[in-house]
């Protein structure tokens, strides 16, 4: 079923009220012409103006004709009015969800991450008992709220609609999209096959996973060096090897395609996220933990694959979303946004003890290294020589001078020799390795397992010498550089660790699917300065199956920008409504006092 047959409902007549009637176009025009001046109003009469009358009549003579779209999101957005017969037709194409369009109209549905969008009720509870049956070769209990999700997406796309799934990390988004291919084998709707594009990193964790929880599922892993099509239920790839190979499939139609890690496609101009677009599948679902991470075109993205046109054009979106929004901090357009999007997306928080009341608690302290006396005379003088460059540029190559300063404090604040490449990997010389060393200490007489993360992979190359040569034993190690075989075995080997152990992880490559439950401590090294892909990371301890409370340690240079970022930022997530998430780039846009104020100690 495709979602275009709305149009074939849709059978357009423009009409117009005046007083309480309601009459036709045709009928106001001959309204118009004849000079009628009186119309009746309840008891009375009401005057119509001549100018007014013919004004409107040019403009319904030259307005455009809606699209299938427009009425849709009209409808949604309760900016028209409809008559009960196209109501009730509406209303039943839209899915039965926990964010239907009764919900969706009354503005209490959750669409998308508090960081990006105003503040929205979760409303999990509200969803109307759906009569699809879980698949009975599930190999797996799913909790009530997973239950709910597997019949939102299935519900969804039986109206013909793609969506998103947008539950926060750990409350098993996996197990709810494997329930649903399932449910298409079951129903005999899965003839043509499934393809599910993931990340490179999560290729071994959805095998594992469809092995556990759909062993009747065939899979064809299609990764790697030798790699071919083979028949089955299930073509399992990466984005970067579909890419590279999508004119082998450039004739496939598949049932249903899934994008995990859907995020990934958020930029619209990339090849990965042009390739995935040209997918055929008549279904389409698509799965993120944070759909939106530094602006709303990226949620524009991933409904452009969910469902093709919706949102209109990219300079559309921009237009009257994206920049109303960010730019004008419209809660009007953000209300709008939300209401026209709530039915086909769906997030869940894990902090809400009604969806997992079983998750402990995550605790998160900020603890606070010195600069040692080295680092303190190469960070001010970092920051003397850029400033003056910087005072002397404009445009792009003062925002691009202003990130680089940036990059370089960081490092500075983490090790020297994160800065200068070539210097001895001594943890004297940097604040945090010392503070760090101090923690892992402690966690290590507790018996814990621990996971240490930072954006930058050669820094994390000097943890793992310091580390060695402190306590002995070589930690594990993950980046994103590294190949399938060695990331798997640095995982199972953390897993499999009978004592405490210790997981350096780059930032980026740990914000992604990783299931780590074995940890009960986390630690940033260094800080992103953007909550979305921070909790990302932290996520991976904090999941499902956690049975302890899990401690989050994060590293602030005290006296340094870092410490001044962090109180904006902790502001800005306390703000009640229009907190938008920019990155790090909101910094490039202060003036030089600002920025001053900013990076002095």
């Amino acid at each position: 079923m495709s979602f275009l047959t709305l149009d074939s409902l849709l059978s357009f007549e423009w009409k117009v009220s005046i007083g309480d009637r309601l009459i036709s176009a045709a009928e106001f025009e001959r309204m118009v012409k004849a000079g009628t001046a009186l119309v009746r109003f309840r008891q009375g009469f009401l005057r119509l103006e001549a100018s007014e009358a013919a004004s409107m009549l040019e403009r319904i003579k030259k307005g455009p004709k809606p699209d299938a779209f427009d009425v849709l999101q009209e409808y949604l957005a309760g900016t028209a009015e409809f008559d009960q017969a196209l109501q009730e037709k509406l209303a039943a194409m839209l899915p039965r969800t926990i964010d239907g369009a009764a919900q969706a109209k009354a503005g209490t549905s959750d669409v998308m991450s508090h960081d990006v969008m105003p503040d929205g009720a979760r409303s999990d509870g509200a969803m109307p008992d759906s009569d699809i049956p879980l698949p009975a070769s599930l190999n797996a209990s799913l909790r009530p709220y997973q239950a709910r999700g597997f019949r939102w997406i299935a519900t969804t796309m039986e109206r013909g609609f793609g969506c998103i799934l947008a539950d926060d990390m750990g409350l098993g988004k996996t197990v709810q999209a494997i329930a649903c291919i399932l449910h298409l084998k079951e129903t005999k709707s899965l003839t043509n096959g499934a393809l599910i594009c993931a990340p490179a990193t999560l290729i071994t964790n959805w095998e594992r996973e469809l092995e556990k929880f759909a062993p009747s599922l065939s899979v064809s892993t299609y990764y790697g060096a030798g790699r071919h099509h083979k028949s089955a239920d299930i073509l399992l790839t990466s984005y970067e090897t579909f890419l590279r190979d999508k004119e082998k499939f450039k004739d496939k139609k598949w049932d249903i395609a899934i994008l995990d890690e859907a995020h990934l496609i958020k930029n619209p101009e990339a090849k990965r996220s042009k390739a995935v677009k040209e997918i055929v599948a008549s279904d389409r679902l698509a799965l993120s933990g944070t759909p939106v991470e530094n602006h709303l075109g990226e949620l524009w993205s991933i409904f452009d694959f969910v469902i093709p046109g919706y949102l209109h054009t990219l300079e559309h979106f921009r237009s009257n979303y994206r920049k109303p929004i960010e730019v004008d901090k419209s809660k009007e357009v953000a209300d709008r946004l939300r209401r026209v999007t709530a039915p086909f997306l769906l997030r869940r928080l894990k902090t809400d003890r009604s969806i997992i009341a079983d998750l402990p608690d995550k605790i998160v302290v900020n603890e606070y290294a010195t600069l040692t006396a080295e680092q303190a005379a190469l960070y001010e003088s970092t920051v003397r020589d850029c400033m003056k460059k910087i005072a002397d540029s404009e445009g792009i190559a003062r925002r691009g001078l202003i990130l680089a300063l940036i990059t370089g404090l960081k490092q500075i604040c983490n090790h020297p020799r994160n800065y200068d490449k070539d210097s001895a990997p001594s943890a004297e010389r940097s604040g945090k390795t010392r503070l760090l060393l101090s923690l892992l200490e402690s966690i290590a007489e507790a018996g814990e397992k621990v996971l240490v993360f930072s954006q930058y992979v050669e820094m994390l190359d000097i943890l793992r010498q310091i580390i060695a040569q402190d306590r002995g034993v070589e930690p594990f190690m993950l980046h994103g550089k590294m190949t399938r075989t060695k990331r798997d075995a640095a995982i199972e080997g953390f897993r499999n660790a009978s004592g405490p152990a210790i997981l350096l992880i780059s930032l980026k490559a740990g914000g992604l699917g990783l299931n780590l439950t074995e940890a009960t401590r986390v630690i940033h090294f260094d800080l992103w300065f953007n909550p979305a892909v921070e909790n990302q990371a932290t996520d991976r301890a904090f999941r499902i199956g956690q049975r302890k409370n899990v401690f989050v340690h994060r590293l602030i240079t005290k006296d340094s920008f870092e410490e001044k970022i962090d109180a904006i930022l902790t502001t800005k997530r306390d703000l009640a409504e229009m907190a938008i998430s920019t990155g790090e780039t909101w910094i490039t846009e202060l003036d030089n006092k600002a920025l001053a104020d900013l990076v002095k100690r």
